[in-house]
C-alpha cells in the first residue's frame, strides 16, 4: 500500500502508465454512475406507471362512486321517505364494495388499511370516505392527477367531508349530513375558506348562545346558498341551539 509521497513518485515516473490508469478510472466510475442513474429512473417510471394503474383501477372508480353516494345522500337528507332514493343508495354502496374487493391488490399499504374499516350506518361510511380521500390526494400529488367531479375537484370534495366533520362536532351528525345537499344545489361556496373558517377547537361546543362558529358559518355557507336550503338550515340550527339550551341552560 502506498503512502501519498510514493503515489507521487511513482507517478513521475510512469506517466503514460499513470494517465491510462487515470483515464480506465474515470471511465469506469463514469459506466457505473450512468448505471445506477438509468436504474434510477427506471424505477421512476414503473413507481409512476403502477400509481397510475392503481388510480385507474381502485382510486378513480371508488371516487366517482363515493361522489355518487354523497350527492344521492344530500337527497335523502331533503326527502328522507324517497325508495327510489334509498335504492339508489344501497346499489352504489354495493358498487363501492365490489370496487374494493375486485381490486385490492392495486391498493397502497394505506388504502388497504383503510378499505379495512370499508363499513355502513351510523356515520361509518363518512369516516371510510375521508380518510379514502385522504389517501387519494396523497398518492394523486405523486403524479399530478387532477380528478374532478362535475364542477369540484378533488381537493373541494375533501373539503366538503372536513366540514362535515365541523358541523357534526358543533350541531350533531343529524343537521351535518344535510350539507351534503349543496352537491344537487346552487350555490357560490367557497369551499376552502369555509372549511379553514370553521373553527370547532375555538368554541364551547356545548354553548347555545350564537358564536363565532355559527357566525362564520352564516356568513360564508348560508348566505351563499340559494333555494330553500337556506332557510331549512336557518331553522336547524335555530333548533339546535334550543336544544342546547334546554340541555346546558341551567348549570
Amino acid at each position: 500500500r502506498m503512502n501519498w509521497a510514493e503515489l507521487v513518485q511513482w507517478i513521475d515516473k510512469h506517466p503514460a502508465l499513470s494517465a491510462a490508469t487515470l483515464t480506465g478510472s474515470v471511465t469506469f466510475v463514469a459506466g457505473i454512475s450512468s448505471q445506477v442513474l438509468a436504474h434510477q429512473f427506471t424505477k421512476k417510471r414503473e413507481g409512476k406507471k403502477a400509481i397510475n394503474e392503481a388510480i385507474s383501477h381502485i382510486y378513480s372508480p371508488l371516487s366517482i362512486n363515493i361522489y355518487e353516494y354523497l350527492k344521492e345522500y344530500g337527497k335523502a337528507t331533503k326527502t328522507p321517505e324517497k325508495k327510489e332514493i334509498k335504492d339508489a343508495l344501497d346499489n352504489i354502496w354495493l358498487e363501492i364494495k365490489q370496487i374494493a374487493d375486485d381490486n385490492k391488490q392495486s391498493a397502497s399499504a394505506g388504502l388497504a388499511h383503510t378499505l379495512k374499516q370499508l363499513n355502513r350506518g351510523d356515520g361509518a361510511e363518512f369516516t371510510f370516505f375521508i380518510a379514502f380521500f385522504k389517501e387519494f390526494e396523497k398518492v394523486a400529488k405523486k403524479v399530478d392527477f387532477e380528478g374532478r367531479f362535475d364542477r369540484y375537484t378533488l381537493k373541494e370534495i375533501m373539503y366538503i367531508l372536513r366540514i362535515y366533520n365541523k358541523l357534526d362536532s358543533r350541531y350533531g351528525r343529524n343537521i351535518a349530513e344535510c350539507f351534503f345537499q349543496v352537491l344537487n344545489c346552487r350555490h357560490t361556496l367557497s369551499l376552502k375558506k369555509l372549511c379553514n373558517e370553521l373553527k370547532v377547537e375555538e368554541i364551547d361546543l356545548r354553548d347555545y348562545n350564537k358564536n363565532s362558529f355559527d357566525e362564520t358559518f352564516e356568513r360564508l355557507a348560508l348566505n351563499n346558498i340559494y333555494g330553500s336550503f337556506r332557510d331549512n338550515w336557518t331553522n336547524m340550527v335555530d333548533e339546535r341551539l334550543k336544544f342546547l339550551e334546554k340541555r346546558y341552560g341551567g348549570e
